[in-house]
């Protein structure tokens, strides 16, 4: 008997309820094998991070003299 067969055997005597169940996770592992593994995830967001950091410039704090002024950070 292959995996499937016993799937299926498994399935029959199973009530009605607990076969929408089955249904439900089987569903689900199909959708979660579409989704991108975890290191790619990682990947994207730290190439997208990197091109945000290369699109400012690299000698400025980005904030005006005004902005880190002492006087105002404790206003």
């Amino acid at each position: 008997m292959n995996i499937k067969e016993a799937i299926l055997s498994n399935l029959e005597v199973l009530p009605p309820e607990k076969q929408l169940e089955v249904l439900d996770f089987t569903e689900f592992l199909k959708y979660k094998g579409q989704l991108l593994p975890d290191r790619e995830i990682h990947k994207q967001r730290a190439n997208n991070w990197k091109k945000w950091v290369e699109s400012h410039e690299k000698d400025s704090a980005g904030l005006s003299d005004e902005a880190i002024r002492r006087e105002t950070i404790y206003e």
